[in-house]
């Protein structure tokens, strides 16, 4: 299966614009019998920078051609903060699908190892989540990997906003997240629940 994942935001005033691009999305997908909407939601959560307008994530799978109504030009106001495109096989798809199902809040991050990074990438990773999976309410990772190139995208489930906040707090402060990142150029992190 194809998932992609798009992170969407609106210009100040334009926030109608968005919830009507992403319900007229939403319409063009469902008469598309191999498409399945996964997972939707509205950011509560990113840095370092706090977002100052709406944003919404949104994981959408499909098996074969890509559904012409994903790549819709977008209303003025409404823009693309980051998307990756990834390949699943059939036993990766059904536990992503499962993860997605009992996770109450969650998190996506859309980056790209730094140039001549990527074994450094690899180690300080494995590092970090190390201790995030070590973190109360933790249910799931999955690192993706774009079909077009270096970007890579992760998906991390938690139980629940509140323990997703509380874990925030610990990772924060552990110098494997300072040492991770030094190892990333983040296009785009947001914490969402399902809408």
């Amino acid at each position: 299966m194809t998932i992609d994942i798009r992170i969407h935001t609106a210009a100040q005033g334009r926030e109608v614009q968005l919830d009507q691009a992403l319900e007229a999305l939403a319409h063009g997908l469902k008469s598309h019998a191999d498409v399945k909407p996964l997972v939707q939601g509205a950011s509560f959560f990113t840095m370092p920078e706090p977002d100052t307008q709406p944003v919404v994530v949104s994981l959408t799978g499909w098996v074969g051609r890509a559904p012409a109504a994903l790549d819709q030009a977008l209303p003025e106001g409404v823009l693309q903060k980051a998307q990756a495109t990834v390949e699943l096989n059939d036993h990766d798809t059904d536990a992503l699908t499962e993860h997605l199902r009992s996770a109450g809040a969650l998190e996506v991050a859309i980056r790209t190892p730094r140039n001549g990074q990527e074994e450094a990438f690899l180690r300080e990773r494995e590092r970090f989540f190390g201790l995030v999976r070590q973190q109360p309410g933790f249910v799931f990772e999955q690192e993706l990997r774009a079909v077009d190139g270096p970007v890579r995208a992760v998906l991390i489930g938690w139980k629940d906003r509140n323990v997703f906040m509380q874990a925030l707090g610990v990772l924060g402060q552990a110098p494997e997240m300072a040492s991770f990142f030094s190892t990333i150029d983040v296009h785009a992190y947001q914490a969402f629940e399902r809408s």
